[in-house]
């Protein structure tokens, strides 16, 4: 894994994190997500953001996300089949939410790069069986853009 893939993915892993957290506590100001993204704990693993400010590729997906919620939201919605996105694990609606902003919103990386950083994050937190269901999702949302 070359470093610029290792800081991206890094990145997205604490963008991952902070999004679940934000799941379970309301946070309805920028500063609200702000303080969330800054108490994400630094070290020698975890080499995003080391100046802990509100910048760099971590931010930009908390950010986009946590704006852009509602429009995430509503894409992942029209891809489900009998399923309300509400029903959804808050791991799996969280690994959506990040891969659907990258694809529609962010338009920076390819989308089968955005589909295997998915499913490795998959691999890291969701159960074994969430992985075909996520990448089900993905697949169909990146033929119906294209």
């Amino acid at each position: 894994m070359g470093k610029e893939k290792t800081k991206r993915h890094q990145a997205r892993v604490a963008a991952f994190q902070v999004l679940y957290s934000l799941s379970f506590t309301q946070a309805p100001t920028e500063d609200d997500v702000k303080n969330s993204y800054l108490a994400i704990p630094t070290n020698e693993d975890n080499p995003q953001e080391e100046t802990k400010e509100t910048s760099g590729f971590a931010w930009e997906l908390v950010h986009g996300v946590w704006s852009q919620c509602q429009a995430i939201d509503a894409r992942i919605q029209e891809r489900l089949t009998n399923w309300r996105i509400e029903r959804l694990g808050t791991i799996e609606r969280t690994l959506l939410r990040l891969a659907f902003f990258e694809l529609f919103f962010l338009h920076q990386t390819p989308p089968k790069v955005i589909m295997a950083e998915t499913l490795d994050l998959c691999k890291e937190f969701a159960e074994p069986s969430a992985k075909k269901f996520i990448h089900g999702i993905l697949e169909a949302a990146m033929k119906q853009e294209s």
